[in-house]
């Protein structure tokens, strides 16, 4: 018997799950085979059949499909087919899907392509199963997997994310994953990689390179990750600061939650580590502490954009930094050199040390005798204070040594203090020195961030 089944409209919900089929039919032959057994083979069609889930954010539309069965349910079917023109996730577009299936057992088996919409040129291949319907409800399986993706360009994050305008990333991404559908609810386990990767908002001098990243997330639908995901990247610059051999340890906690289980890097040629920290959608006041082993001073202070440097002193300590309302402050820092160590250091461009101060008094003088000194200075121990006041980064170095050759200074008696003399003269050998300077510097400036940051809010 040849037979025909068409049903106008098909719908189907299940909690937040909805199919709507406007259109199916279902053709085939029903005969009695060897041993009188009965036998049937049909051609299963839809179109214009959609899919949506509302706690996903979820709609998909264009379904259309042929999908050959046959009954009793042994041995394998002819091949079919479903396609689908758009997938759409929180207003999005995605993509479409084509995909071959074949009945095998109470097996539907499938392989296809997803191409996105999203990603230029990006693909994601996928095969999975499907149970036939029993009194258990449907069963589904689905393994996926982006095996190499490097964009021909590094792309615009702000097409996809608005607040994300400025920003552009590259590298290159592997993704593997496998999604199950059981009558208790969906899961998807995923495990992904970026390496090679690099982000960057050049109008800000902003920019991270060489990033690597692993990332494992059991169930995605939860938004949480495993403990222990590891990111790393080569170079980092804020600014006028710039980080080499980052590590981080995070977990993805739930929806917008992040937990930094610890996190290094390598600055001013010695080394940074932080402790934990939690990020999380409710809060906008961050604190952490910087633990800083055997910095430069040299390059601390060309980094904060103070004075030209050189030397092979080193420092110690740490630097408290809050992030509040979109800015980055930094509350009472403290780097000291190793007690019983000496350096020395050798400062040019000093002259932000007596800008904006009458050449005719005695602080100018007494500020341009530490210029000089510090152009070639040989210290015992060195302090260094970080604050901020208002917008100005206040630098307080105190250091306690002495010059490394005499300086074109010599006592007066008459203002009671040091004044420079002329070419040719002889100065004045100092057997020790103790200087207190102060560096102001805007911090803004500095770190060029506070347009950044207020982008990502």
């Amino acid at each position: 018997a040849d037979f025909t089944l068409s049903v106008p409209r098909v719908k189907w919900q299940r909690n937040s799950a909805k199919v709507n089929i406007p259109d199916i039919s279902i053709t085939g032959r029903l005969g009695l085979g060897n041993g009188g057994k009965w036998r049937m083979n049909a051609l299963v069609k839809f179109t214009n059949a959609a899919f949506s889930d509302s706690n996903l954010g979820m709609r998909i539309d264009g379904i259309r499909g042929r999908i050959p069965l046959h009954w009793p349910p042994v041995g394998k079917g002819r091949k079919g087919m479903v396609s689908v023109s758009g997938i759409n996730r929180q207003g999005r577009s995605l993509g479409s899907v084509a995909t071959v299936i074949q009945q095998k057992g109470r097996t539907l088996n499938f392989t296809g392509t997803h191409v996105s919409s999203v990603f230029p040129d990006l693909k994601v291949h996928f095969s999975g199963k499907a149970e036939l319907p029993s009194d258990g409800g449907v069963e589904a399986t689905l393994d996926f997997e982006i095996p190499d993706y490097r964009p021909a360009e590094d792309l615009d994050l702000g097409s996809f994310f608005p607040a994300a305008g400025g920003f552009r990333a590259g590298g290159r991404l592997a993704l593997s994953g496998h999604l199950a559908w059981r009558p208790e609810g969906p899961t998807c386990a995923v495990n992904t990689s970026l390496t090679d990767a690099t982000l960057s908002f050049e109008e800000k001098r902003f920019a991270v390179e060489g990033i690597a990243v692993s990332l494992s997330i059991p169930d995605l639908f939860q938004i949480r990750s495993a403990p222990g995901q590891q990111l790393r990247f080569q170079t980092a610059r804020l600014g006028d600061l710039n980080m080499e051999e980052g590590q981080v340890a995070f977990q993805i906690e739930s929806a917008g939650s992040l937990f930094i289980e610890k996190s290094s890097f390598k600055w001013c040629g010695g080394h940074v580590d932080t402790h934990a920290m939690r990020i999380s959608p409710d809060s906008d006041d961050y604190r952490l502490v910087l633990y800083c082993d055997r910095l430069l001073l040299s390059k601390v202070l060309e980094q904060f954009g103070a004075v030209q440097a050189e030397g092979g002193g080193t420092l110690n300590g740490k630097i408290p930094v809050r992030f509040h309302n979109g800015k980055i402050t930094f509350d009472d820092g403290f780097l000291y050199s190793t007690p019983g160590q000496s350096g020395t250091i050798r400062l040019r461009g000093t002259e932000i040390l007596t800008a904006g101060i009458p050449g005719n008094t005695r602080e100018y003088a007494q500020l341009e005798l530490a210029r000089e000194a510090l152009k070639d200075y040989t210290y015992t121990w060195v302090k260094l204070r970080l604050n901020i006041e208002g917008e100005t980064l206040l630098l307080r170095m105190q250091m306690d040594g002495k010059p490394a050759k005499p300086l074109p200074f010599i006592y007066d008696k008459k203002i009671g203090g040091f004044v420079r003399v002329d070419a040719g003269r002889q100065g004045s050998s100092f057997q020790g020195i103790s200087l207190d300077v102060n560096f102001r510097l805007p911090l803004d400036k500095i770190l060029f961030y506070q347009d950044i940051f207020n982008n990502i809010e």
